[in-house]
């Protein structure tokens, strides 16, 4: 089974005493990489560090897939940790940068682990699942994360049989959820490919969230492919200014208003020439609430070519928790329309 170490290391001599700790373990692998904690690879598999596991399973083949799209720029970056990969059946064995060699030799040599996790991805979260999660089946772990939702499905025992179990607890997922299960993306993730699939651009204009939903966009690489534009209008001043929104569309439903919120998607998308636009305004508070208006109150707008449409929102948390949601609605809100829109057609 061919075997690449992917190592995330501050430059040679870390490489260097690594590979000393492989041969005192008695172990080569057939490859070894430099990879860069800014790579989406890195940001996911570092998460099994921070939860302190030792063994992640990825079957779907997601990571094997990143590392053949990663930029040469992001080789050799700073890091302080270790990720070893089996290619063959997409395992991954995350250790430390210095780990305990003796007790990770019999993984090395089986090249089998026992203990398998599978992450995904939800948003909204589902409230019950525990709740409803089958009687009898391995564990699921539901955290909060940016905003959005990470599951982990967990699972033990000998490699097929584990990787069955995880392929059905994902199976149940999908169904009992199907309106907010992402699978292996994330939101922006998802929102991008799809808008990369379609050959359409977005441009986006900001108001409570402060340049959030822009930063969640932009984050993904490759994303000036389909992100036009961002705006961050926070100040009345500001949506008069660069989106030469009126004075009376302000004060007539107040700035906090679907007719605002439609207003700014359709300027922004109109001033850079884009297929869609989303356009967000509220109160992330903590003060300027009202008994009509409380903080929390947040209306989105998407734009396209069929006109525009708007929602509202009535959050709950601090002032970032509402930031992170409003933004993460605002994705999901996109993501449902992109999955009813047809692809185009390239052969005319």
């Amino acid at each position: 089974m061919h075997c690449t170490l992917i190592l995330l290391s501050e430059g040679e001599e870390e490489l260097t005493h690594f590979r000393a700790g492989l041969g005192e373990a008695g172990h080569f692998p057939d490859r070894i990489v430099r990879l860069g904690r800014e790579s989406l690879l890195a940001q996911e598999l570092s998460i099994g560090l921070d939860r302190g596991n030792t063994v992640l399973c990825d079957p779907a083949g997601r990571a094997r897939s990143l590392v053949a799209r990663l930029p040469l720029r992001l080789l050799g970056e700073i890091s302080d940790s270790s990720l070893f990969l089996t290619e063959g059946d997409a395992f991954l064995l995350v250790a430390q940068s210095q780990p305990d060699w003796p007790a990770l030799r019999p993984l090395l040599e089986e090249r089998r682990p026992s203990r398998f996790a599978r992450l995904l991805h939800c948003f909204p979260a589902p409230p019950a699942l525990l709740q409803e999660w089958p009687h009898g089946w391995p564990p699921v772990q539901v955290e909060p994360y940016r905003g959005r939702w990470r599951l982990w499905l967990l699972a033990e025992g000998e490699g097929r049989a584990a990787v069955e179990s995880l392929d059905r607890l994902e199976g149940w997922l999908r169904e009992a959820r199907p309106s907010s299960y992402l699978g292996h993306s994330t939101l922006p993730l998802a929102v991008g490919e799809s808008l990369l699939a379609r050959g359409l651009q977005l441009a986006v204009a900001e108001s409570c969230t402060g340049g959030l939903l822009s930063h969640l966009l932009t984050e993904m690489p490759g994303a000036s492919a389909y992100f036009r534009q961002g705006l961050v209008v926070y100040s009345n001043e500001a949506k008069m200014a660069l989106l030469g929104i009126p004075v009376s569309s302000l004060e007539v439903d107040g700035v906090v208003s679907a007719s605002v919120a439609e207003e700014l998607a359709q300027r922004v998308r109109h001033q850079a020439g884009a297929d869609l636009a989303l356009g967000i305004t509220g109160l992330a508070g903590p003060g300027g609430g009202t008994l009509e208006k409380p903080v929390g109150t947040v209306y989105l707008a998407l734009a396209g070519p069929e006109g525009v449409r708007s929602s509202l929102l009535q959050l709950a948390g601090n002032r970032s928790q509402i930031q992170d949601q409003a933004a993460n609605w605002a994705l999901l809100i996109l993501w449902r329309w992109l999955q009813r829109a047809p692809l185009p057609n390239h052969e005319s």
